[in-house]
């Protein structure tokens, strides 16, 4: 049976890599693989991108197999949905080389220019409000324009770093400011682009 189970399975034996090696490589333990090949779930759109490049695939081939025109149907925004990735994935959304599978709910009409991300680290973590904690979810608008107190996703130009942090002001400089004092702040210069707004930030705890 063609099933995303399968295929994987199908594309690591082909390559001659063992359940311990992918596992390895993804970055993931060896159960995960063996869950991903007996079907009891799925890898998730970060592992899907790294399972492909080892793989020397596409996750659209892992998903649809041959049905790749199924793929529109899942890079299309829905009706009260918006894409959810981590910062590490980001720079594949941005540049439509990432295949989105994770969605997270929104209000309808308000799905287009947005995308959540979930918060990895402790750079936003303040002893007091706001604080964003490793796992909370931020909403992202990439239209809205920026201004000084708005919470920032960022590009380091020409690198694949995307940071969050506060966009705010100090002495003769706007700065991009984490809230745990451990981490430095950076100077908004030429080398960096703001990519969007945060507008919701969702506290899973």
């Amino acid at each position: 049976m063609d099933t995303i189970a399968a295929r994987i399975k199908k594309l690591r034996e082909a390559l001659k890599i063992s359940k311990a090696d992918l596992a390895r490589k993804v970055g993931v333990n060896r159960a995960s693989v063996t869950y991903w090949e007996n079907g009891s779930n799925a890898p998730n759109s970060e592992y899907m991108l790294k399972l492909a490049l080892i793989l020397k695939t596409t996750p659209e081939y892992i998903l649809f197999g041959g049905k790749i025109s199924n793929v529109k149907k899942i890079l299309n925004y829905s009706k009260g949905r918006i894409p959810l990735m981590t910062l590490s994935t980001l720079k594949q959304f941005l540049n439509k080389e990432f295949l989105v599978t994770d969605f997270v709910e929104t209000k309808e009409g308000e799905e287009k220019n947005k995308f959540c991300i979930s918060v990895e680290g402790d750079s936003m973590i303040s002893q007091t409000n706001p604080s964003f904690s490793e796992g909370s979810q931020i909403v992202v608008d990439t239209i809205r324009k920026e201004k000084l107190g708005d919470f920032v996703i960022a590009q380091i130009i020409d690198t694949d770093i995307f940071i969050f942090r506060k966009l705010t002001y100090d002495v003769d400089n706007t700065i991009l400011q984490a809230l745990n004092p451990l981490y430095k702040s950076l100077k908004l210069d030429h080398k960096i682009k703001i990519i969007g707004v945060v507008i919701e930030h969702r506290n899973l705890f």
